[in-house]
């Protein structure tokens, strides 16, 4: 189980969480430009993240309605090494993984390093137990992994490959190496890192809530012309959905100001056929006008 009460199967969550990603990756397309690999790195993340739960102490300690009192994400962390690309690469999966749900320098966050003896042998007791239902990581769940690659990818692309000795090599994964690296080319791949455990995360807890996609807004000209006629836009309404890049608007009272700052924004979105796929973030300087600003926007989105 990946989820207890109600429960979940891992390939369940998996699954949702795919789905999520799916909708993202058709949504915002420009991803794909900040590095080569982008998507298949994120898929691969998902896939792993949460292998970790596999271990008997885990499910054990589910079924009971208790805490397991070990991060899961280590022990994910450390299937990241069999994936078929580039050491930077792995490393960039590896650390989106292992930060899912707490940074590096987190003391929640017991990072098996061999400087530190006792949380080496935590790990080394725990990685026992994952591997208790090694018949299940190998003959179940990544068994599937082709399926959802053609899936996603509409092509198996066969990136991940277990090799007959992953249960000696995961407990010899060197943490140190990748912490190390991470210090090394963290402001290099900084983009690359925010963006992977971003999108872990969003696909991770949207899914947990029953999410299979991600929202975008309708049509803001379309919303904002069922209220007001679009024959009846004042010349600045017109023109601030027409303006590519930065405006500074200087209008009276009651001109109209909201309507030109909101078609401005969907002028400057990526758009498309479904609709809207940036966030807009609405900026006023007092809680009383932030209140009211909300109330209005229901009129037009809700």
């Amino acid at each position: 189980m990946a989820k207890f009460n109600p429960n979940e199967f891992l390939e369940c969550h998996v699954n949702a969480a795919l789905n999520v990603m799916k909708s993202i990756k058709t949504t915002f397309p420009w991803f794909s430009e900040i590095h080569e690999n982008f998507w298949e790195l994120l898929f691969y993340s998902i896939l792993l993240h949460d292998l970790g739960k596999c271990s008997e102490g885990f499910q054990k300690a589910g079924a009971n309605g208790k805490i397991w009192g070990y991060r899961h994400e280590v022990l994910s962390t450390a299937f990241a090494q069999f994936l078929d690309y580039p050491e930077e690469e792995r490393n960039l999966a590896a650390l989106s993984i292992i930060t899912h749900h707490k940074y590096l320098d987190d003391d929640g966050l017991p990072i098996p390093t061999k400087a530190e003896d006792f949380v080496w042998m935590g790990y080394v007791e725990r990685l026992d137990e994952l591997l208790e239902n090694s018949d299940y990581i190998k003959e179940v769940f990544i068994s599937r992994i082709s399926f959802w690659e053609i899936d996603v990818f509409g092509k198996a692309i066969g990136k991940f490959k277990l090799p007959s000795d992953w249960e000696s090599r995961i407990e010899e994964f060197d943490f140190d190496k990748l912490l190390n690296w991470y210090d090394r080319n963290w402001k290099k791949y900084r983009k690359e890192l925010i963006y992977l455990k971003g999108l872990l995360n969003a696909c991770d807890h949207l899914a947990s809530a029953g999410e299979n996609s991600v929202r975008i807004l309708p049509s803001i000209a379309d919303c904002v012309a069922f209220r007001i006629p679009r024959e009846a836009w004042r010349p600045l309404q017109k023109k601030a959905n027409q303006i590519k890049g930065p405006l500074l608007l200087r209008a009276p009272t009651g001109y109209g100001k909201t309507e030109c700052a909101l078609l401005w924004a969907e002028a400057n979105c990526y758009s498309t056929k479904k609709g809207l796929s940036n966030r807009i973030f609405y900026i006023l300087p007092y809680k009383a006008s932030i209140n009211a600003m909300y109330e209005r926007m229901l009129e037009y989105f809700k």
